[in-house]
């Protein structure tokens, strides 16, 4: 698709190392998208997206917060890496929402 002016239409992308199909909780700054074949690393958004990404970052990341430390109360055995994980970067609209 390299210099080429037409317009296409991505019904859907996929998340690279999920393979399963993105929705808007899956899209923030430094997300790795398959888009046509392609790896393609989210680099910037409007100032409009990243006031929402803020918006339910303040409100989830703080939930899941709660959350771990009530299942640490439950759970005998490690707490998988993946759950608390959590990217720290100054870039607006950077915050992972998926859990």
């Amino acid at each position: 698709i390299d210099e080429d002016s037409n317009l296409y239409h991505v019904p859907v992308a996929y998340g690279a190392r999920s393979g399963e199909a993105v929705t808007v909780w899956d899209l923030h700054v430094g997300a790795e998208l398959d888009i046509l074949g392609r790896i393609t690393t989210l680099q910037r958004c409007p100032q409009t997206t990243a006031l929402w990404n803020k918006y339910w970052a303040d409100r989830l990341l703080g939930l899941r917060e709660r959350l771990v430390q009530e299942l640490r109360k439950y759970e005998s055995r490690k707490i998988e890496p993946w759950l608390l994980f959590q990217r720290r970067s100054p870039e607006a609209g950077s915050a992972d929402l998926r859990l």
